[in-house]
């Protein structure tokens, strides 16, 4: 099982998504790939703690993104997990 964290802008990236898929294919034994976007838990900490969210924190791909990259990997051949519990055979 691989886990991908998606982080708009930066994991969840056309080039990203294109070179870690082309290595999931080389590899023989993965079972299937979780796309887990990314969550901001942290937010109130940060509010608590005064700090204004700016471009430096780090922020989820929308849901129509999430899904294009899930179709991708099933377009590849590859089962993938989105959200937790969706499945593309």
């Amino acid at each position: 099982i691989i886990r991908l964290p998606m982080i708009d802008n930066i994991t969840a990236t056309a080039e990203n998504i294109a070179a870690t898929i082309g290595f999931m294919k080389s590899i023989d034994n993965i079972r299937y790939t979780e796309l887990l976007p990314y969550h901001d838990f942290g937010a109130m900490k940060r509010k608590s703690l005064g700090l204004n969210e700016g471009p430096h924190f780090f922020k989820r791909p929308d849901d129509e993104t999430l899904s294009r990259i899930a179709a991708r990997f099933k377009e590849a051949g590859l089962t993938v997990r989105l959200l937790g519990n969706t499945f593309y055979e």
